[in-house]
């Protein structure tokens, strides 16, 4: 089986969430289900939700942090050359 994607997974919780807000009030209607027990899974599954939009976050700004860091990592290194250069001439 391959791996489930991020992006899959923050889906996949979406739906979860929105099945949990359309069926839970029929069951606290039907007793099958206490109401303070359903807005507590619906707050759990939405905090799930929060986590993997703040890691999903967390892994863009790495990955830009990253970027970035290269990019001026090598205009670090040509203006370090060139001072050099100045200095031995």
């Amino acid at each position: 089986m391959s791996k489930i994607t991020l992006e899959e997974q923050i889906k996949c919780v979406i739906r979860e969430i929105g099945i949990r807000k359309r069926e839970y009030p029929y069951l606290v209607e039907t007793n099958i289900l206490r109401s303070k027990e359903a807005e507590y899974q619906i707050k759990v599954m939405e905090g799930v939700l929060d986590t993997l939009k703040q890691l999903e976050w967390h892994i863009g700004y790495n990955y830009q942090q990253e970027l970035w860091e290269k990019e001026n990592e090598e205009r670090l290194q040509k203006v370090i050359k060139e001072i050099n250069e100045t200095n031995n001439d």
